[in-house]
């Protein structure tokens, strides 16, 4: 018989994540995980929430459609998106940026006032590490207004055994799927992790036609990095071989260049002292056969001058 057993698809994976956190019936982990966060970045915790599209469609016609993780919306009509990133992407506070923006600007209508603006929450949940030298929670906003947060949680630099709410959740996402026994261990230490930890388990051993076009979906998203991982290597291989090759022409036709605009100045500095020194010894030369010729030419004047007054 064919050997069913898979490899447990882990929870950070976007659509796990979605089916703990994301659905109507997740509202009471989602909200328990929210302000576990919330807690620990010092501001007002939810009250009631609801889970809202995460579709933001483009208003005009070259708008970027955007698809985000988990987007609810509490009572006080705060904006709270969910992000689960697991690489790395050089540009993703940017992104992150961008999402806060048009959660931020799509709030008004025409005729709205600015004073019914609501802030707007961006918790980034990143499986690597994006800050070298800082901890493992991060938090950017404005000094002199709550409208704009954004939360960057690095889920490896969070310790094993963590000691305050939002890193047992911080733990557990990351290790549910990866760690079983790490991800129990956890479960057992708060009743509303025990909740996610139930929901992730029918996620991951009841939908097998969800779990496939998963699967197909990671295998892809490998599939994808190794190639661009290979691209990115070869491309710096022929980068590095093209640009020697052309720094070596251009150094060859620069030291050439150097060496005719050289040997030109020099040549002409030694021709024009060669050509000093011979029109001196030829100058030298012509004086004294000139002078040697005017002295005896006078010396004959002399003698006729002589023979004549006698």
């Amino acid at each position: 018989m064919k050997n069913l057993k898979r490899k447990d698809i882990p929870l950070v994976s976007d659509a796990a994540f979605k089916y703990v956190f994301g659905e109507k019936e997740s509202i009471p982990i989602l909200q328990a995980m929210l302000n576990a966060f919330f807690l620990e970045l010092g501001i007002p915790p939810v009250v009631a929430i609801d889970v809202v599209d995460g579709r933001l469609g483009s208003r005009w016609s070259r708008d970027k459609t955007v698809y985000l993780d988990v987007l609810a919306r509490d009572d006080s009509g705060r904006s709270i998106d969910v992000e689960i990133q697991t690489y790395r992407q050089d540009f993703y506070l940017e992104r992150s940026l961008y999402y806060w923006s048009r959660l931020f600007s799509g709030q008004l209508r025409r005729g709205s006032d600015y004073t019914g603006l609501r802030p707007v929450i961006c918790i980034n949940l990143l499986d690597y590490v994006h800050y070298p030298d800082t901890e493992w929670l991060t938090v950017d906003k404005l000094h002199h207004s709550d409208h704009l947060i954004i939360c960057t949680v690095e889920l490896p630099k969070i310790a094993d055994t963590p000691l305050i709410p939002a890193q047992l959740w911080g733990k557990f996402i990351s290790s549910a799927g990866r760690n079983r026994d790490l991800a129990l261990t956890l479960a057992g230490q708060d009743p509303d992790i025990t909740l996610a930890a139930r929901r992730y388990a029918m996620f991951a051993t009841g939908m097998f036609g969800l779990r496939s076009w998963v699967e197909r979906r990671e295998k892809y998203r490998r599939d994808l990095a190794g190639v661009v991982a290979y691209a990115k290597k070869t491309g710096l291989a022929e980068g590095k071989a093209e640009g020697k090759a052309e720094g070596k022409a251009e150094g060859k036709a620069e030291g050439k260049a150097e060496g005719k605009a050289e040997g030109k100045a020099e040549g002409k500095a030694e021709g024009k002292a060669e050509g000093k020194a011979e029109g001196k010894a030829e100058g030298k030369a012509e004086g004294k056969a000139e002078g040697k010729a005017e002295g005896k030419a006078e010396q004959a004047r002399e003698i006729g001058r002589r023979l004549k007054a006698r």
